[in-house]
């Protein structure tokens, strides 16, 4: 039994963290990076991760970066 839970937790794990906050075990056809600044609780996503880079630098250089992540746009 544990031979077969620790791999099933594994791809449930895969699964969840695979296309940002979706339940979807498909792959995410839109990845996008994204932040949050210490101002407000709202994400600012960019398919161009160059962007999104220029954009965190800014914040953090203005000392209002939170934290960074990726997601998925099911556009």
């Amino acid at each position: 039994m544990k031979k077969f839970l620790i791999p099933a937790l594994a791809m449930t794990a895969l699964a969840l963290t695979a296309c940002g906050d979706s339940s979807s075990t498909r792959a995410c056809q839109k990845p996008v990076t994204c932040y949050r600044t210490t101002l407000d609780n709202h994400r600012i996503c960019d398919e161009d991760k160059d962007i999104i880079e220029a954009k965190i630098e800014k914040a953090k250089e203005e000392g209002i970066f939170k934290e960074e992540f990726e997601d998925c746009w099911e556009m």
